[in-house]
């Protein structure tokens, strides 16, 4: 039994390392992590080139937890999903999602931050106009999310860089009491 589970936890183990490297995450089919670090020297080089705005977008499902706590695990991987499609739909064709954690998200924006602000506040309201709904008979959840904001190149010329600030940002959404967007 010792030995079946030591093999159990070294295959899971695997399946993730091939999971981050793949570049997109299994639960929502978005990128990860690993793709928007691999994909963001080519992201600079095109907006470089073309002398187009960029704004990336670091973005945190407000109290997600309580879907754990409320409806269970699965109703969780299916909120997300649905969560993941909504914000979605708000890309133009060569903007990006990645899933980099949890319920945290990053979005590539092609524009200036405040129309990307713009933007991001209609998906609030989106969010909460299109509820999640687990299971028939059980309470639906209206999502919020919080955000920080940071644009290339006037706040940071990497990808470490633009997604420090947008932390500072997103922790300063948080602290003020989450559902909003911090672009200063």
């Amino acid at each position: 039994l010792l030995l079946a589970t030591g093999l159990a936890a070294v295959a899971v183990r695997h399946m993730q390392a091939l999971v981050e490297t793949s570049g997109h995450d299994a639960l929502t089919g978005l990128p990860n992590r690993s793709w928007l670090l691999q994909r963001m020297p080519h992201v600079f080089a095109n907006a470089r080139n073309s002398g187009a705005s960029l704004t990336l977008v670091l973005l945190d499902i407000d109290r997600f937890k309580r879907v754990n706590d409320e409806a269970g695990p699965q109703a969780d991987d299916r909120a997300l999903r649905h969560i993941a499609s909504t914000m979605d739909e708000i890309l133009a064709d060569n903007e990006s999602l990645a899933r980099i954690g949890g319920q945290e998200f990053v979005m590539l924006l092609h524009g200036p931050a405040g129309s990307a602000w713009e933007r991001l506040d209609r998906l609030r309201r989106t969010l909460v106009e299109r509820p999640f709904l687990p299971e028939r008979g059980q309470d639906a959840f209206a999502f919020t999310f919080s955000a920080g904001l940071a644009a290339w190149p006037q706040d940071g010329g990497s990808t470490s860089s633009l997604l420090g600030c947008a932390d500072r940002r997103l922790k300063c959404a948080k602290a003020a009491g989450g559902n909003r967007i911090v672009a200063r």
